[in-house]
């Protein structure tokens, strides 16, 4: 997996960096879970304050397109991440924990 940024915008009203990148796969889209490891590495952030907000590949396709979200606290994060998105990052940590 090879992520390339795309673009960057520094969002200051809501207190994050959106990040776009173009991913080349080698194979199957990788999980969420993978991805967000890779994005950390690759823009040197905690994990904890990265959100993936969307994952689009196309059938077929070599490459993914990405976006997420890099958030200067975790109370910032709470405050403008729905619901929904910060379940399914618990969730994913709590499958990773029973591994």
């Amino acid at each position: 997996m090879k992520l390339e940024i795309n673009e960057e915008y520094d969002n200051k009203f809501l207190g994050r960096k959106e990040v776009r990148f173009v991913v080349e796969l080698d194979g199957p889209t990788p999980s969420r879970k993978d991805m967000l490891k890779e994005i950390a590495a690759k823009l040197m952030v905690n994990p904890n304050l990265l959100v993936i907000n969307k994952i689009t590949s196309s059938y077929g396709g070599k490459h993914a397109f990405v976006e997420a979200y890099v958030y200067k606290d975790e109370e910032t994060l709470k405050r403008y991440t729905p619901k929904y998105k910060l379940e399914r990052i618990k969730e994913e940590e709590k499958s990773e924990e029973n591994k």
